[in-house]
Parts: C-alpha cells; structure tokens; sequence
C-alpha cells in the first residue's frame, strides 16, 4: 500500500476471544487480545499515509473449527452452555464475517480507524 500511493485499508481478525478468557486457554487469548495493541499501534502509524487499520472479533461463527468444538462437547452443552450467551441465539454464518470486513475496506468506512467491531450476535454483551 505505502509503495501504490496513498490510502488503503488493513483488517485484522481476533475474536471475542480478545477480550473474553476460558480455562487452557491462555496462549490462544493472549494472541487475539495482542491484535489490539497491534491494531490501534499501527492504526495511528499509518493513518498519516491514509491507511486504515482495523480489527473484526467475531463470535460463535458456523464454521469446521466450530463444528468440532460443538461436537467434542455436545449438543446439549452446546444449546445450554454457549447459545443463551449469544442474543441472537444462533452462530454467525461466514458470509456475515466478510460482511463486516468488506465494510471495513470500503469508502462507507472512511472515517474509521483503529476501531474494533464484533459481529458475535451480542456474545460479549453477556459476559
């Protein structure tokens, strides 16, 4: 981008795991809460050439990891222990997650910058 000329748009991806910790964890947690710092540091370092950065956090997403995690520990633990966290009651489909970020990269978003948004279905509003 700093080669092409002026402006541009970078888009990180975290997870609600940025800011929410679960048991073992630690590692995973400490890398998506990084891109935070790393997010907004570099935000403010390359808003000068008129590049943007931002970070997208999704929540519970339909996706093979998430098939896994759902199959290891059930469907009744799953409905019981994950879902009533989430508002909308349901996973995010992948199409949403690009979505956001597809926004994120475009002229709608221009005065956007070292900014985090969280598609999770309103996950992180329960905890």
């Amino acid at each position: 981008m700093l080669a092409g000329g002026y402006g541009g748009a970078i888009v990180n991806v975290g997870s609600v795991n940025s800011f929410l910790g679960f048991p073992t964890g630690s590692a995973y947690v400490a890398s998506k809460h990084a891109l935070i710092g790393l997010t907004t540091s570099v935000s403010a370092e390359l808003a000068p050439q008129g590049i943007r950065v931002n970070l997208v956090c999704p929540g519970l997403i339909d996706t093979p990891m998430h098939r896994r995690l759902r199959g290891v520990i059930g469907d009744e633990i799953y409905d019981q222990g994950f879902l009533p966290n989430v508002h909308l009651r349901r996973a995010g489909r992948p199409e949403e997650i690009a979505r956001s970020i597809a926004f994120l990269c475009s002229d709608e978003a221009s005065y956007i910058t070292g900014a985090t948004l969280t598609p999770d279905g309103g996950h992180t509003l329960t905890m």
